[in-house]
C-alpha cells in the first residue's frame, strides 16, 4: 500500500467517525469502508495512540477525541467570520437563553462551525461539525438563498427531497419560492422541517461584497412558538447577523435592513 493510499484510508476512518453520532466498532468501520478488519484495527490503534481517538472503556469502540479541537483552534483564530462571531453569538445566547449557532456552506451541505448551547432547562442542541442538507430548516434556506440564480437552479435541478420531519418541503417549486423570499427578506423561520419539535430563526451574514458567507441562527423547542417570541428572536438574530456582517465590511443603508419571512405552513400558527 502506497503512502497516499495509507493516508486516504486513515482519513476515511476519521471522516466516518466525524459523521457518526456514536462510537463505532472496528467491525463496523471495516465493513462500511470495505477494508480488512486487521487494517482498520491498525489504523485505529495508531490514531488512538496519538490521542486522536477515544475508546469506550471495556470495548473496542472508538470516537474522535478533543485533540481535533486543538487543531481547529489555529484555523478559527485566523478566520474573520468565526473570530468576530463568537462574542456576538455569546451576547445573543445570554440574552435569549436559547441555542445559537453559525452555519456555512461546505460541499453543497450545511456545516455548523460554531455553536453555543441554550441556558434554559429545556433547549435545542446543535453540534459543531454537524452536516445537513441545504434545503431543510431556516438556516439552510438562508444559505441556499445566497446562491446566485444559476447556481440555485443547478442545485434545485439535482435536488431529490425527502422527509426529515413533518414540515419538510417535498415540492421543489414551493421550496424555491421560499428560498427566493428568504433572499428578499434576509431573515426566515422554520418549524419541524429538519428536526421534530424544533423551531429556528436564521439570518444572513454577508461580507464586504454582499455575498452570504454564513447564517446566524437560534434554535428552540417548537412548543415555545408564538408571535411575541418570534418577533423578539427575529429582531435579535437579524441585528446580530447585521453586526457580524458589518464587521466583515458589509454596508447596507436599507431601512429596515431586514424583515422576517414566515413560511405559509407556520404563519397561521403564530398570527
Amino acid at each position: 500500500m502506497s503512502f497516499a493510499q495509507t493516508l486516504e484510508k486513515a482519513l476515511d476512518i476519521v471522516e466516518m467517525l466525524a459523521k457518526s453520532n456514536s462510537y463505532l466498532s472496528t467491525k463496523d468501520i471495516a465493513q462500511t469502508l470495505d477494508m480488512p478488519p486487521s487494517t482498520a484495527n491498525r489504523f485505529l490503534n495508531t490514531l488512538y495512540s496519538r490521542g486522536y481517538l477515544n475508546k469506550l472503556e471495556g470495548s473496542k469502540k472508538y470516537g474522535l477525541s478533543a485533540k481535533w479541537l486543538s487543531l481547529c483552534a489555529g484555523l478559527i483564530s485566523q478566520t474573520d467570520v468565526l473570530k468576530n462571531a463568537f462574542p456576538i453569538l455569546s451576547r445573543v445566547r445570554d440574552q435569549i437563553k436559547e441555542a445559537v449557532y453559525l452555519d456555512v456552506v461546505d460541499n453543497n451541505e450545511r456545516l455548523c462551525v460554531l455553536s453555543l448551547p441554550g441556558l434554559n432547562p429545556v433547549s435545542a442542541t446543535v453540534n459543531v461539525g454537524h452536516r445537513s442538507p441545504l434545503w431543510v430548516s431556516a438556516s439552510a434556506r438562508v444559505l441556499l438563498a445566497g446562491f446566485d440564480d444559476f447556481k440555485l437552479d443547478n442545485y434545485m435541478d439535482k435536488l431529490e427531497p425527502r422527509i426529515f420531519a413533518t414540515n419538510s418541503f417535498m415540492d421543489k417549486e414551493s421550496l424555491k419560492k421560499e428560498v427566493l423570499l428568504t433572499r428578499r427578506f434576509g431573515v426566515t423561520l422554520s418549524c419541524n422541517e429538519y428536526h421534530g419539535q424544533r423551531a429556528s430563526v436564521a439570518a444572513s451574514v454577508r461580507d464586504y461584497t454582499g455575498q452570504t458567507v454564513a447564517s446566524l441562527a437560534v434554535a428552540f423547542p417548537d412548543n415555545k412558538l408564538a408571535k411575541d417570541l418570534v418577533d423578539k428572536y427575529y429582531k435579535t438574530v437579524g441585528y446580530a447577523a447585521l453586526e457580524l456582517s458589518r464587521s466583515l465590511g458589509f454596508f447596507n443603508d436599507q431601512d429596515p435592513p431586514f424583515r422576517l419571512h414566515c413560511p405559509a405552513y407556520v404563519r397561521e400558527r403564530i398570527l
